[in-house]
């Protein structure tokens, strides 16, 4: 209750697209999802998506200099990776390795291995292919996040997954190349803002110059005239 709280104040609305490739998620061996990393909020988006995937256990690399004020995360499936000097990221990963033995275990990863803009080339640090050589059986799954201002005075949160791959096909290059096509699907549907395809997972609340307008049409006795979308 409390984060749906937070996603409805500081969102005009949370929305996915790719779901079909979710329902199909192999319950017999685990999965790494990896995905670009823009925003503060982008664990947050993870945690909302377990709602979704409720057969699977849900765990986040973070960078430790970015979990330790926010240790809360833990108690969402974050655990810490060092990466303040080389050599240091390993026991983090190793732990990551462990996890990935459970084959109910879904592993976030966000392999940029630091907060990027969206218009920064997807560079992978090698952590990534470190899992999948380490986890062989382990199922990859891309994924693409985008924070865009429409219509409206909060941004909406888009998401796209994008179709599973195996061990053997998570080439760098082709990692690369998966997670630069769905960011580049979602720069697409900013520019025109159309949302056909995507599924509502929050609900956006109403903006402020809805809310005014909502009490003009009340005042005038027109509330069913109301249209809350701008």
């Amino acid at each position: 209750m409390y984060f749906r709280s937070l996603w409805r104040g500081a969102f005009s609305g949370i929305y996915l697209r790719g779901s079909e490739h979710l329902i199909g998620l192999p319950l017999d061996r685990p999965v790494i999802a990896y995905a670009n990393h823009t925003n503060w909020w982008d664990l947050l988006m993870v945690f909302r998506l377990t709602r979704v995937l409720r057969q699977k256990k849900f765990y986040g690399m973070m960078e430790e200099k970015q979990l330790s004020p926010y240790r809360f995360f833990s108690w969402l499936g974050a655990f810490s990776v060092d990466l303040s000097a080389p050599g240091r990221a390993g026991t983090g990963l190793r732990y990551a390795v462990k996890l990935l033995r459970d084959p109910h275990s879904l592993l976030w990863v966000f392999p940029q291995g630091q907060l990027c803009t969206a218009y920064e080339p997807f560079a992978l640090k090698p952590g990534l292919e470190f899992l999948i050589k380490h986890a062989p059986e382990a199922s990859i799954l891309p994924w693409a996040f985008r924070y865009e201002f429409f219509r409206d005075d909060r941004p909406v949160v888009l998401m796209e997954v994008g179709k599973l791959i195996t061990s053997a096909e998570a080439s760098p290059e082709n990692l690369k190349s998966r997670c630069e096509t769905l960011c580049q699907n979602l720069l697409e549907i900013a520019k025109s803002r159309d949302l056909t395809g995507f599924e509502c997972l929050e609900k956006p609340g109403l903006t402020i110059n809805k809310r005014w307008e909502y009490l003009l049409c009340s005042l005038r006795g027109k509330a069913h005239e109301f249209n809350p979308r701008n």
